[in-house]
């Protein structure tokens, strides 16, 4: 089992990590990128005739990635790339644009340019 530290100061004494919760919490954060990826692939091959934001799959943006730390460069460069290809403003716009409800179209493009934001400052932990 992992130990911490018990946060005293000075002190050498170390306590067990309960480690089937941070497990518990990695696996749901997998599963939830699974679930959003599967979503927007049905999106992708399907958008509605008029998209509305809800009907956009948005992704977490406490992980806009959806990668883990553990992750290699490798899986992380791949994943950065499907993801700008996914919330690029152009990108998005040339795709949907045209299917965007009109009065949620600000919003939705606002969403997309902040999405995109995220995703490229996400780069730095690579």
């Amino acid at each position: 089992a992992s130990v911490k530290a018990t946060g005293e100061p000075g002190s050498e004494k170390r306590t067990p990590i309960d480690e089937s919760s941070g497990s518990q919490e990695l696996d749901s954060q997998i599963l939830k990128t699974k679930a959003n990826d599967e979503e927007w692939n049905r999106f992708k091959s399907n958008p509605p005739t008029v998209i509305r934001y809800k009907d956009i799959p948005w992704p977490d943006r406490d992980n806009v990635l959806g990668t883990q730390p553990e992750d290699r460069v490798e899986v992380k460069k791949k994943r950065y790339r499907e993801m700008c290809k996914r919330y690029h403003p152009d990108i998005f716009q040339n795709n949907y644009g045209n299917k965007l409800q009109p009065m949620e179209h600000d919003k939705i493009m606002a969403n997309v340019a902040e999405i995109c934001k995220l995703i490229n400052k996400s780069k730095t932990w690579f």
